[in-house]
């Protein structure tokens, strides 16, 4: 397995196991979509497994199907997609799963309320650096059909949710498992990250969470080695560990870690140099592989310039506007 499949596999199943908590789901969808009660019932959260073998269709044992009583006659049937990377296709792909979803519930439609088909919630969690790309309408992948053909074509849109359209004085707002979790996907240092676990520590005191508790001290553990690059950091078990090993970290703005990190990369060939490998290190962290015009834009450009762009770079809505200042 290569790294990139190493790291997309891990992605997933740090994912998976999180959204497989009904709190987290619950606080997914009162917090992030809209018309979804506030006093959604957590405990009548039921996960599905697929029932059909992986070779019957998309629908596949480790998918993330949730059904959930909005009313006493009503259910609404949540199918979540974890995705750490954009995907044009993906309304495409998001109609196959529906589909075959819809397919398997027929089999049980004389136990349905009303004897109907459910309403499908189809959404995208996305927690790439970049923002996300391709639509989430399948309407906008296909040509546009005659007007007589036009209501005959399938139809299909996603709920996108990305942590990085919410601010983190919004977020830190909510009292939200969710938003926690998007704070912690995009910290600017390690003050940033206390004060999340001790919200955390005082959410999920033990007994009843000590499940979920532990998930989501494992899940940051590994986030946090991620966004700081820090491999000695362990999967710890226990917020209260995660916590005082924050304590132990010099609060170090996270672009400065990394311009550190580049500056002791290129010290040997002068410190505009390592400036200058500094911010190529931070920019291909927010933004993936730098384009030529933006390589040849570094490459020109005075050391003062340079120190000024690491400042911004961590906050920058996109490589275009940062470069273009």
């Amino acid at each position: 397995m290569n790294e990139k499949r190493r790291q997309i596999t891990e992605h997933d199943t740090r994912y998976r196991r999180l959204y497989g908590h009904k709190a987290m789901v619950r606080d997914l969808l009162v917090g992030f979509v809209t018309g979804i009660p506030a006093d959604l019932d957590v405990q009548g959260l039921e996960l599905r497994n697929a029932s059909q073998p992986p070779e019957h269709g998309f629908l596949q044992p480790g998918d993330l199907v949730w059904k959930i009583p909005v009313a006493s006659d009503r259910l609404l049937y949540l199918r979540l997609e974890l995705q750490s990377s954009g995907d044009p296709s993906m309304a495409m792909r998001m109609h196959g799963y529906v589909a075959a979803l819809l397919d398997e519930l027929w089999n049980d439609v004389g136990h349905l309320p009303g004897g109907k088909l459910p309403t499908v919630l189809p959404v995208v969690l996305y927690s790439g650096r970049k923002k996300w790309y391709g639509p989430t309408d399948l309407k906008d992948l296909m040509v546009r059909p005659p007007l007589d053909l036009e209501a005959v074509q399938p139809a299909q849109r996603f709920w996108l949710i990305q942590g990085r359209d919410h601010a983190p004085d919004e977020l830190d707002r909510m009292r939200n498992l969710v938003a926690a979790t998007f704070r912690i996907e995009r910290p600017r240092s390690w003050d940033d990250v206390k004060p999340v676990i001790d919200r955390l520590i005082t959410w999920l005191p033990g007994g009843e969470h000590a499940a979920l508790r532990r998930e989501l001290s494992m899940f940051i553990s590994w986030r946090l080695r991620l966004e700081f690059r820090d491999s000695t950091i362990p999967d710890m078990p226990e917020l209260l560990e995660v916590r005082r090993m924050l304590e132990e970290k010099d609060d170090l703005p996270l672009w400065e870690q990394w311009r550190q990190e580049g500056k002791e990369q290129g010290i040997k060939e002068g410190v505009k140099e390592g400036e200058r490998k500094a911010l190529r290190l931070v920019l291909q962290e927010r933004f993936g592989a730098l384009p030529e015009w933006a390589e040849e834009r570094l490459a020109s450009t005075e050391e003062e310039q340079l120190i000024r762009w690491l400042g911004l770079a961590v906050s920058a809505p996109s490589l275009e506007q940062l470069l273009a200042r």
